[in-house]
């Protein structure tokens, strides 16, 4: 009886220790410190919601980890005014937005007012960084408590228990694969955990696969989702590529990479010590652009992907990554190749003609010898 005793109490000490702590956002990696009066009404892995008198608190996060600063507070006020059209709240206006120390974070808070059903309401918002992603707070409730409201949002974020702080990050971090080296241009990042999550669950969207010898990239945004590229190796022989061949070579890629979709005509993307292919297939709600170059293997393929209206933003980037990789050697060409390309475009190259005119010589040397008069046998007896 003792021992049955004993195993129960062990069993319910394992189960209370294998408990989250309350409160605690496990997808998010941060636990809330609600203080007393407020009641929880959901509480997710990756969301929460409470009540107090009349007022509502939400909580949640969102892919890509942002240092805190006053540039992107637009982006932030965007992301509390969706949450107000989740809640059927439109026409929120900004009363206040800046950049404050709460609990030792730097902490993007946004206030907005608005007004439904006739009563004017307010919504508190603050937004940290943590481990690859941003964690957002947001107190709503009439306008006549704003100022209880407002303070009541910054001291539960100024006790939040953060058990995944942001990660440092380094500008110019290298990505290396699929034939080439290169540092990222500025604002793109090698993925953290969780925007590798994200990563993954777009680009898979798109119909992107990734394979062996991959790299991935992300730029994170205030308020909107990822740019995100994605490199990868195919096994392709494009023969010569140059500034003449190219409007040849580029039907020929384009149907080996995309079959017959209707993708427009790719246009050309310098790369360093050679010339690659910059294609803009349509997406419909999406900038997605892919560039191929050729490489010592076949060809690095490039996906990049960004919300509607980023196609300026990530052609820079491309292009910045491009001219500054390096290759891994030059993409293998056969005596054929050579041989057609010189004929086709260079007909007048010193490698064309010289061998020609050797051949015309011999030509004509052939026939004067054939056309030589002989001396016949019967005049050498006469």
């Amino acid at each position: 009886m003792a021992w049955a005793m004993l195993m129960f109490a062990w069993l319910g000490i394992a189960a209370a220790a294998e408990d989250p702590p309350k409160f605690l956002l496990e997808d998010c990696g941060v636990r809330v410190d609600l203080p007393d009066g407020w009641i929880a009404a959901r509480w997710r892995p990756e969301s929460l919601e409470a009540d107090r008198d009349g007022g509502k608190l939400y909580a949640w996060c969102t892919p890509g980890q942002l240092a805190v600063v006053s540039d992107d507070l637009k982006g932030w006020q965007a992301v509390y005014e969706g949450m107000l059209g989740n809640l059927k709240i439109k026409g929120a206006t900004l009363r206040a937005a800046d950049v404050k120390d709460l609990g030792g974070r730097a902490t993007a808070r946004v206030d907005l007012v608005f007004e439904e059903s006739g009563r004017k309401g307010v919504m508190s918002g603050a937004t940290v960084a943590v481990s690859g992603r941003m964690f957002h707070l947001a107190a709503v409730g009439l306008a006549d408590k704003a100022g209880a409201i407002s303070a009541g949002l910054e001291s539960i974020a100024g006790r939040l228990d953060i058990k995944k702080p942001a990660e440092a990050r380094k500008a110019g971090e290298v990505v290396e694969g699929a034939g080439m080296k290169a540092a990222l241009p500025a604002g793109w990042y090698l993925p953290l955990d969780p925007e590798a999550a994200d990563l993954s669950e777009r680009s898979s969207k798109i119909g992107v696969t990734e394979a062996e010898g991959c790299w991935r990239a992300v730029r994170p945004r205030a308020g909107a989702p990822a740019d995100l590229m994605i490199a990868c190796p195919a096994g392709v022989a494009l023969g010569v590529v140059d500034e003449l061949s190219f409007v040849d070579v580029e039907p020929l890629l384009r149907e080996r990479l995309f079959g017959k979709a209707p993708v427009p005509a790719g246009a050309q993307a310098p790369a360093g010590d050679r010339l690659g292919f910059l294609f803009k297939p349509d997406a419909a709600g999406l900038t997605l652009h892919a560039a191929a170059v050729p490489t010592k293997g076949g060809v690095m393929r490039l996906w990049a992907v960004g919300a509607e209206g980023r196609d300026e933003a990530v052609d820079v980037s491309i292009g910045e990554l491009l001219k500054s990789a390096t290759w891994d050697g030059p993409h293998p060409v056969g005596i054929g190749d050579w041989v057609g390309y010189y004929l086709a475009y260079r007909p007048t190259s010193p490698v064309v003609v010289g061998p020609g005119l050797l051949l015309l010589a011999a030509i004509v040397a052939g026939i004067r010898l054939m056309a030589r008069p002989r001396t016949s046998p019967v005049d050498d007896i006469a």
